[in-house]
């Protein structure tokens, strides 16, 4: 029919595509075959950098390209300044190919760095462009704040500039993520609770209640709540101190490195500073235990004073007295409570009713309850401890996809509440954790294990680890009873070497005789208690010390 256009079948725009994609895949082809040969010849010219642009204009996240380009102006040396401006243009378009490539972001930063005199207010325009096309690309925040240190702009303008994006949306969770950022600078002593940093973190904690209760299924606010009510953390301190004649032990309450530490540890037998080397237990630089090892052998038969000192930067202290036993051991004063100021409290009892209207209105509200059990526990975790409980109970039925979470955070909460409820225990060198007498509380994880770490029985029968928790009894240096019975243990590889251990309790777990292979470096091990009676002799050449292979009575 002569005049009509003809339209195309379905089939035919089928293979008119494809035959363009073939024709761009050779092209790309050549392109690529080009480049890669260039860069074995080291062509570093202008060409190379043409081909790369090419390339990159399509696809933004090929960081082989990049490194080229890099590769290619730095050859130029002294004259790389007037390329520089090219670069800062082929990110751009880069970026809006791709507004979340980490390598065009990336670039751009080694460009700025090398120029001589970047235009910041400019790259905080970009930001504020690309912020308007996402709010949530953590890509371009982190570009802003990288933005932000060089440009030297004033942080509270920045914080500002937080609270209208958290208002404009309230589940900008990369806008939440900054604020804290911005937050810890603007006030480096947050954590203290001084006046100025309390009114700050009663004012942060205002903000974040209403933005979640405005949308109480949205997580960003919550977690944000999270950050800010772990914001008190403590200073660190001492733990649990063990002095032998050859090593002295020292536990701290939280992971450090000893070798950058802006503190000094002493300890002192009879008013003398023992001499010796430190060595973290674990090897590793971060460390919760960490050992001296004496320069000579001390004498403590004739003790009369064993203390350990930590002499901070600003001069305060930490002095733990030893008890005089086979060994002197000392014990700090053990708190799992916040230094929340008053007027903090007196905010989190707010939200703590606001909390319960909604679940009036809301009574699935997940976030909520899990926001209230942190907020009781936040005030006071000690006689908060069963309503917690229980909140941290309901959200396992109601939220089984977390119930591992929510299993380790009782965990945590159970295992504070023990430790400063049955602290006697502790040091008088046996502690007991198991569950409460209604059998709810299974122990998942195990939490501050350095404050067992001088107990010579400790007894975790009717938990439920598994073989992950094994590696965390490395602490139990001077442990010689482990009842570890009714886990649900299924190998012992990654057991540690438990220099002090003579008994161990392995029954109701499902684990292999030869599992018993990984307890080779307890070198005093003599008693082991399993489901199945097994012959010592078979395990005499792996385990010289072991007497018995028993069932438990």
């Amino acid at each position: 029919m002569h005049g009509i256009a003809r339209v195309r079948t379905t089939e035919e725009e089928k293979i008119k595509k494809q035959k363009e994609r073939q024709a761009k895949l050779i092209v790309y082809k050549t392109c690529m075959e080009k480049i890669f040969l260039k860069r074995s010849q080291k062509a570093y010219d202008e060409e190379s950098l043409k081909l790369t642009a090419e390339v990159l204009g399509d696809n933004p996240d090929f960081g082989t390209l990049w490194n080229f380009r890099r590769e290619i102006l730095l050859s130029y040396d002294t004259n790389i300044e007037e390329f520089l401006d090219i670069e800062l243009r082929l990110t751009e378009n880069c970026l809006k190919v791709n507004p979340k490539s980490y390598y065009a972001w990336y670039h751009r930063i080694w460009a700025l760095e090398k120029k001589k005199n970047a235009n910041w207010n400019l790259e905080l325009g970009l930001c504020n462009k690309y912020l308007k096309f996402d709010e949530r690309n953590f890509h371009c925040w982190d570009y802003r704040n990288y933005v932000v240190n060089k440009a030297n702009i004033n942080l509270n303008d920045e914080f500002d500039y937080s609270t209208q994006k958290i208002q404009e949306n309230f589940s900008n969770y990369s806008a939440w993520h900054y604020r804290s950022k911005l937050l810890t600078k603007l006030f480096p002593n947050f954590r203290e609770m001084n006046s100025e940093e309390e009114t700050k973190h009663r004012d942060e904690l205002e903000l974040v209640i209403n933005a979640a209760f405005t949308d109480p299924y949205d997580t960003s606010a919550w977690f944000y709540q999270r950050w800010l009510l772990g914001a008190s953390s403590k200073d660190i301190g001492l733990a649990v101190c063990r002095v032998s004649p050859e090593k002295s032990y020292i536990a701290f309450n939280q992971s450090i490195s000893l070798n950058q530490a802006n503190f000094q540890v002493d300890v002192s037998v009879n008013g003398s500073v023992i001499s010796g080397s430190w060595k973290s237990l674990s090897g590793f630089q971060l460390d919760v235990m960490w050992i001296l090892v004496h320069d000579s052998e001390i004498d403590l038969t004739s003790c009369s004073n064993v203390e350990i000192t930590l002499i901070r930067h600003d001069e305060s202290k930490d002095v733990i007295i030893c008890d005089r036993g086979n060994e002197y051991v000392g014990y700090a004063p053990i708190s799992f409570s916040n230094n929340f100021g008053k007027s903090v409290i007196e905010e989190l009892k707010d939200q703590q009713q606001s909390c319960e209207q909604l679940l009036e209105l809301e009574p699935d509200s997940k976030w909520t309850l899990l926001t209230f059990a942190v907020i009781l526990n936040s005030i006071d975790h000690i006689s908060n401890y069963q309503k917690c409980h229980e909140l941290l109970s309901e959200l396992m039925s109601l939220d089984p996809m977390r119930k591992n979470y929510y299993k380790d955070l009782l965990s945590r909460w159970h295992i504070q509440y023990c430790l400063e409820t049955n602290f006697d225990s502790v040091k008088q060198g046996r502690f007991k954790c198991q569950s409460d007498d209604d059998g709810l509380v299974e122990i998942t994880k195990l939490y501050y294990l350095q404050y067992w770490s001088a107990c010579k029985s400790v007894n975790a029968r009717g938990f439920k680890l598994t073989s992950r928790s094994l590696s965390s009894f490395q602490v139990l240096q001077n442990c010689q009873i482990l009842d570890l019975g009714n886990n649900s243990i299924e190998s012992l590889c990654g057991f540690p070497s438990l220099p002090e251990l003579r008994t161990i309790y392995l029954d109701g777990n499902n684990i292999e005789s030869n599992d018993l292979q990984y307890l080779k470096n307890c070198e005093k091990l003599e008693t082991i208690y399993l489901n199945n009676k097994i012959a010592v002799d078979d395990f005499k050449s792996i385990i010289p010390s072991l007497k018995s292979i028993s069932l438990r009575n």
